[in-house]
């Protein structure tokens, strides 16, 4: 008997897939697949790993993108991929195909390159605190967050999710945050040792709020440099 999703799983598809903008790509942890958004009815089957399981991920896909409504084809540069045995090793080929996806990310409006647009300005955004389901009946507190840039082609602002802004950016521009009155970015630990030698008072262990704000759940945990705003860095 052919899978099918039930009520839950539908509506969350119909609003993720809705959500992710043109040119977006949807690559399901652990499922060896990737998709890319042509248009807004329309996913392109991009990269699959030469396994029954990617197979099997892949066939029960297509089911859930019909039951959404969309098409799914295959993209012109659809590929095949052998998948490594070392589970770390997988794991970085997977973010590896991501990250290079995400390089071909365009605005959907103009179609500028992404990549090209001034990423270092990006504005992280506090968007709710939902309670997740878990798969046990229980549920889990979140906060869901947002990453915004600006279009450099024709000015539109471009909002997507904090993991996408992540493969497109990288580390560099990922690992930093601003609140109203001051920019925090982390730092590495032979920074933080320096730091810490020479007295820095302006190093921060971030917790979940700075400056009277919450503060992206990717930096709890973390040290970071706190500049002022107005001040030098």
């Amino acid at each position: 008997m052919e899978w099918q999703p039930n009520d839950e799983t539908m509506t969350w598809a119909k609003e993720h897939f809705a959500s992710i903008p043109t040119g977006g790509i949807w690559a399901p942890d652990g499922a060896g697949v990737q998709y890319r958004k042509m248009e807004e009815d329309t996913f392109a089957l991009m990269m699959m790993y030469n396994h029954p399981d990617a197979e099997d991920f892949h066939q029960k896909f297509m089911v859930l993108f019909t039951a959404a409504g969309y098409k799914v084809v295959e993209g012109d540069e659809y590929q095949v991929i052998n998948p490594p045995m070392n589970a770390d090793d997988q794991a970085r080929m997977d973010i590896e195909q991501k990250q290079l996806l995400a390089q071909g990310w365009k605005c959907g409006e103009c179609g500028y390159m992404l990549h090209e647009c001034n990423l270092s300005s990006v504005e992280h955004e506090y968007v709710d605190t939902v309670d997740a389901p878990l798969s046990d009946g229980n549920t889990h507190t979140i906060e869901v967050w947002a990453s915004k840039i600006v279009c450099g082609g024709c000015g539109t602002d471009i909002v997507m999710e904090p993991d996408d802004f992540h493969l497109l950016a990288g580390d560099e521009h990922f690992m930093q945050w601003a609140s109203e009155s001051a920019h925090y970015r982390a730092m590495p630990r032979h920074l933080v040792k320096q730091a810490a030698d020479a007295g820095d008072t302006e190093v921060h262990l971030m917790g979940g709020e700075a400056d009277g704000q919450k503060t992206p759940p990717w930096l709890w945990g973390l040290v970071c440099k706190r500049n002022a705003f107005g001040e030098e860095e």
